[in-house]
């Protein structure tokens, strides 16, 4: 069941998929065995201290410390074979992360669900630690790669429009704060690629996942990312689990996590240069990342379920006997349906020789829950709808007098405009969907995105200022960032503030509005 807290959450997930500092990949690498090994990654602390808390959740916390993230990420390549007939290439991503604010926050940490907070903490198992690790066999025109792989589809860094292959990770960031191998799921597949001497120098690329599903991953109740645990107190004590957390549970127990021959997914994107115009057409069909409410099994589950799991848990201080209660049948449908959709992208020189991207998809026969005047808690059924959605950027970069020569050091004010528009076809006031930043029986989302950067002082000092505004639904946030770099561009350190805000009304929340925070991060890369 898509509860009113699951949509609040994801809704200001996906925003905060564009708004923070990006922190880049590693340029600086080693090698070794005559340049056979290259080895680099980074090593990071971010620090999120918040400045304000929703009403009643400062009860749950004696720290504004709520998150406090060491990551770690580990990237190799191989030589296996380097010959003018063919080239063997073994790549690996391992990552590990050591969550502390429990250090600071005791009462959150007591409030956390046991599992949740193991998982919170550190990966609990070897599939976590394993980002990436495929074979890539290149000969001629064609590259294969079989194993574990994170595909990024698109041109907008931080925007998901295109980008559709790999289920996130949302449990500890998001796109924006951290890098995209932090926060996507490596999935199995083979990813065939032949570069052609067509018209357009045309790239094929095909992607086949013979049975290999991960859904995707929320964050937990009472953490940064997650909703406030103050309201979703569920049990016969305060510091019982929440309601959040048992449906995140079922969620999880529910998805066709792992292998089964059902689980398929196949993929399909040509990629050309015409005209001046970089372009990419992609198809993509697959179960949803997300589910649907099997709305009886749901309701089941939800009263005669949860509640005396809660019970439970809290009597034995164990949230894993909650199991037996499942045994009603599944309350969650991860359902397929397919996606199409393209890139384009192009240097207008009349128009200061600015950059324009365009990113859309069409997603046929998307699932979504019907209730009762679009309400996730009186939900009736499920429907399919038809969704188009398009993104167009603008991008320039202008020399101040003065400041840029003096400050900037010859780097020019760069400077990023995005507007995005999402439809709904057939649209009618039971569809739930406020989880997409739509207004209830309204067809149309929008948003309004603006980036600015400057670098200073020969790019020892860069400030940038992300901001995005959702006008159907009045939300908004802001986030300007310093970033330091000192001497050998192996350390760097960051310090911003994260603020949102918006209308008082039922699609922001006070959850949203809340979250203000200080953001301090410091990065090592090797």
């Amino acid at each position: 069941m898509r509860k009113r807290l699951v949509a609040a959450f994801f809704s200001f997930a996906v925003c905060a998929c564009i708004m923070l500092c990006a922190g880049k990949p590693a340029q600086a690498s080693s090698q070794y065995y005559d340049g056979k090994l290259e080895i680099s990654g980074f090593a990071k602390e971010t620090v999120f201290y918040r400045t304000s808390w929703e009403p009643g959740e400062s009860g749950d916390h004696n720290s504004r410390v709520d998150l406090a993230l060491a990551s770690f990420y580990f990237e190799s390549i191989y030589k296996i074979t380097d010959s003018p007939d063919m080239n063997i290439t073994w790549f690996n991503g391992l990552r590990y992360w050591w969550e502390q604010s429990s250090y600071f926050d005791d009462r959150a940490n007591d409030i956390l669900a046991h599992n949740d907070r193991a998982r919170y903490e550190h990966p609990t198992h070897g599939e976590e630690l394993l980002t990436e690790s495929y074979l890539s066999f290149t000969k001629g025109p064609w590259d294969v790669r079989v194993g574990k792989q994170i595909i990024i589809w698109g041109q907008l860094d931080t925007s998901r429009v295109a980008d559709v292959v790999n289920p996130l990770d949302l449990r500890r960031g998001v796109p924006g704060v951290d890098n995209w191998e932090e926060i996507k799921q490596g999935l199995w597949m083979i990813n065939t690629t032949y570069r052609s001497t067509l018209p357009g120098n045309l790239i094929f690329q095909n992607i086949i996942n013979p049975g290999y599903y991960k859904n995707l991953l929320l964050p937990y109740e009472g953490t940064h990312w997650g909703p406030g645990h103050a309201k979703n107190a569920f049990g016969p004590t305060i510091d019982s689990p929440g309601i959040y957390h048992w449906q995140q549970q079922k969620w999880n127990a529910d998805a066709p996590t792992g292998w089964d021959a059902d689980n398929w997914e196949l993929g399909f994107r040509v990629q050309g240069y015409t005209y001046d115009i970089d372009w990419s057409l992609l198809y993509w069909n697959a179960r949803s990342d997300g589910p649907t409410a099997r709305v009886h099994n749901a309701t089941k589950y939800g009263t005669n379920y949860a509640f005396p799991a809660a019970v439970l848990a809290t009597i034995t201080g164990s949230d894993t006997v909650h199991a037996k209660y499942w045994d009603g049948g599944k309350a969650f449908s991860f359902k397929r349906f397919q996606t199409f959709g393209g890139t384009a992208q192009t240097v207008i020189e009349p128009l200061h020789d600015s950059v324009w991207r365009l990113e859309w998809f069409f997603e046929k026969d998307s699932p979504f829950n019907t209730g009762v005047k679009g309400s996730n808690s009186s939900l009736t059924g499920v429907t399919r709808q038809d969704i188009l959605g398009t993104a167009m950027s603008y991008s320039d970069k202008y020399n101040i007098p003065w400041f840029t020569p003096t400050i900037g050091t010859g780097k020019f004010f760069e400077l990023t405009l995005t507007y995005f528009i999402e439809h709904v076809f057939n649209m009618n006031s039971d569809i739930v969907i406020n989880d997409r930043n739509h207004r209830q029986g309204d067809p149309n989302a929008q948003s309004l995105s603006l980036f600015m950067m400057q670098q200073m002082f020969n790019a020892s000092w860069t400030f940038t200022f992300n901001s995005s505004y959702y006008p159907m639904i009045k939300k908004w946030f802001i986030v300007p960032c310093f970033t330091y770099t000192w001497p050998g561009e192996h350390w760097r350190t960051d310090i911003g503030a994260a603020l949102y805000g918006g209308s008082n009304n039922e699609y922001v929340g006070d959850g949203y509005a809340h979250k203000d925070s200080i953001l301090f991060r410091m990065r090592y890369e090797f």
